[in-house]
Order: C-alpha cells, then sequence, then structure tokens
C-alpha cells in the first residue's frame, strides 16, 4: 500500500502528523497574534480612526504591534488590579 491509500478525503482531519501543521495552529501562534491585534487595535484607537484597521495590521507593522500589544496585555489586568485593591482600602 501506498501512502496515497492512506490520505483523508478534503475537510476531514487525518491522522498523520505529516499533515498537522495544516490543521492545527498552536497556542503560541494564537498568543501571537492575539497580540499583534491589540497592538494593532491600540493604534487605530490612537490614531481617531483616521486611517482604516487594515492599514495598522500590515506585515511591516508586525513587530511594533506585538510589543505594543504584549506591553497592554501585561500592564491592562495590573491597573485592574491596583484599582481594585486603591478602591478596597
Amino acid at each position: 500500500m501506498s501512502s496515497k491509500d492512506f490520505k483523508s478525503e478534503p475537510g476531514k482531519l487525518s491522522d498523520s502528523p505529516a499533515d498537522a501543521p495544516d490543521q492545527i495552529a498552536s497556542g503560541a501562534d494564537g498568543a501571537y497574534r492575539m497580540t499583534e491585534w491589540f497592538g494593532a487595535v491600540f493604534f487605530y484607537l490612537v490614531n481617531f480612526r483616521r486611517k482604516q484597521f487594515d492599514y495598522f495590521f500590515q506585515k511591516k507593522f508586525e513587530r511594533r504591534n506585538f510589543w505594543v500589544g504584549y506591553l497592554l496585555y501585561l500592564l491592562v489586568p495590573l491597573l485592574a488590579l491596583i484599582g481594585i485593591i486603591w478602591i478596597a482600602k
């Protein structure tokens, strides 16, 4: 039997590890894309929506969006926690 005999039908998941990258995104990739998206949204809002969102979500801004989104991802929960502690006093 050849490997062609074991190929799955289109649209169905295969058990072959060689096909895995096409089927499943890793958790790290999802986290990277989420922080990149946060950064793009930040710059979109800071520019008062003068440019389309797609402009800020371009490949050339990927690194900038990632780092700004990562800082937002870290700072927003920290500031919320500080605010809750401050209010509780």
